[in-house]
């Protein structure tokens, strides 16, 4: 009966030992290791960590920091162009802003100019920049603002982030237990696309971080010759004047609308007169002709 027990017991422990080994080899091959994607199981819990701790000890939720991307569309028309474009390139430098795109442009009938620029103004000083703006026109700006909160899209890059790096770390010491060639390659491959993907997701970090750093202003300032008084302030005699001026204004630049286009005409208007003339001299001719025909013909 002794005997019997005996050799139940080192089955057992034959099958332990076997067990281990078999459960040491699936880890050194990186079958245990994790994927991740934005349904993943460790960044849903990863989130859910970072949730518990914006509760404090009282049970009071926490607000932290809303992550907010601002983007502003300015249009403003000006009688003093060259005056007012200095005067947004000097209030962009003296807010400490970027300049992403700038392009200056005249037109061909008008002549009037048209400066469009994108600036990049620090997130902080958005608000005063406005201002400034409003103040410098107060009758002759419009302006359009969104506001996009990407608090949550900012978290989970964070925690994709921390999740990939500690999948990268876990990797790295599997390689080093590693011995056969098949399980290191695989490994190493392993490895190789996790720090890819770590690259992909701190890229597209910095730019999150870059858009909320700094908020983006897209303005066109338009030279025009004359502005209509404000609405709320002006008289009726001021309204009257400035119709006044204001359809001088509109008939001098259909005038020269109309000047430049006959120029640009001009060769076209040279080949009609030049076919005219050529079809008016057949026409002549073959009158002629049939004139001396017929009176041939009464002749005999």
């Amino acid at each position: 009966m002794e005997v019997n027990m005996k050799k139940i017991l080192i089955l057992l422990l034959i099958l332990a030992l076997s067990v281990s080994c078999s459960s040491d080899k699936k880890n050194l091959k990186g079958e245990d290791t994790y994927e991740v994607g934005y349904g993943d199981k460790n960044v849903m819990q990863a989130t859910e960590a970072k949730s518990e701790e914006a509760v404090s000890d009282s049970g009071e939720k926490v607000v932290s920091d809303e992550k907010i991307i601002g983007i502003s569309s300015i249009y403003v028309s000006t009688t003093e162009f060259d005056k007012d474009s200095e005067y947004l390139l000097e209030l962009n430098k003296s807010f400490e802003g970027k300049i992403d795109f700038i392009a200056k442009n005249k037109s061909d009938y008008s002549g009037l100019e048209v400066l469009n620029l994108t600036l990049r103004i620090p997130s902080d000083k958005m608000d005063q920049f406005m201002n400034s703006l409003r103040d410098r026109f107060p009758d002759h700006m419009r302006e359009e603002t969104t506001k996009s909160n990407v608090t949550m899209e900012y978290r989970e890059s964070e925690t994709r982030i921390k999740v990939l790096e500690d999948k990268l770390k876990r990797l790295r010491e599997l390689l080093a237990k590693a011995e056969e060639i098949s399980d290191i390659l695989e490994i190493e491959n392993n490895i190789s696309y996790t720090i890819e993907e770590i690259e992909i997701q701190k890229g597209s970090l910095k730019y999150l971080e870059d858009q909320i750093q700094y908020s983006t202003a897209y303005i066109e300032l338009k030279e025009t010759k004359s502005h209509a008084p404000s609405q709320s302030n002006a008289s009726f005699t001021s309204k009257v004047s400035q119709a006044f001026k204001d359809m001088g204004f509109i008939f001098v630049n259909t005038m020269k609308t109309l000047i430049i286009t006959l120029i640009y005409a001009i060769p076209y208007i040279i080949l009609i007169l030049i076919g005219r003339f050529v079809y008016l001299k057949f026409l002549k001719k073959r009158l002629q002709k049939k004139k001396k025909v017929k009176k041939e013909e009464d002749d005999v």
